[in-house]
């Protein structure tokens, strides 16, 4: 995308650098959501790993990262575990990249799962609802005195309470980081702002 003539212009570059980060952080203030949405500025494979341990439900993901012949496929498999049942699973450039359109197709044959296609561009699959019904969390018999439970590959596993403590300190420990990139970015805001009324006069 840095490079392709057709995708320059969206990857934002700054002195060689995208700010495509940047600039969603800006619409993130903007919207004022720096209370619901939590970025991982990670690779996705990555982020499927750590949200494997974090024990959330995970209604819906947006797969756009990769499109390359077997990335998507590796993408779909992984955040398709992390599904509660009933959740979606959808993303674009079906008609656009032979690639993800490949990925997609192959990873529906493999799960017996049908595809919807929201628009030509735009893909979409739901995971099969448990039973009929929406999910319920499972009851785990194993689980002692200083253990909890969290999702490890979509299965409920028993973990000491320590560890799981040390996961949620590192979870604080990022909000925090990225509550400090949205204040950095509001003083760069109201420095311009400034500077610009500096010039005005």
């Amino acid at each position: 995308m840095r490079l392709g003539g057709r995708f320059r212009d969206s990857v934002l570059l700054r002195h060689g650098i995208p700010r495509m980060a940047s600039r969603f952080l800006e619409r993130v203030m903007e919207a004022n959501l720096t209370e619901v949405i939590f970025p991982l500025a990670m690779p996705s494979l990555t982020a499927a790993r750590l949200l494997a341990v974090t024990a959330w439900t995970i209604d819906l993901v947006y797969i756009d990262a990769a499109h390359e012949l077997g990335e998507t496929l590796v993408e779909l498999h992984l955040y398709y575990t992390l599904l509660r049942p009933g959740g979606l699973v959808l993303g674009d450039d079906y008609n656009l990249f032979s690639a993800v359109k490949h990925d997609v197709d192959l990873f529906c044959k493999c799960q017996q799962l049908n595809l919807t296609l929201v628009t030509p561009s735009t893909w979409l699959i739901q995971k099969p609802e448990a039973n009929g019904a929406l999910f319920h969390p499972i009851s785990a018999p194993n689980v002692t005195a200083g253990e909890e439970q969290i999702m490890v590959g979509g299965q409920r596993k028993a973990v000491a309470t320590d560890g799981l403590q040390a996961i949620k300190q590192q979870q604080n420990l990022r909000k925090l980081k990225y509550k400090l990139e949205v204040v950095k970015m509001q003083a760069r805001v109201l420095k311009t702002n400034l500077e610009r009324e500096l010039k005005k006069k």
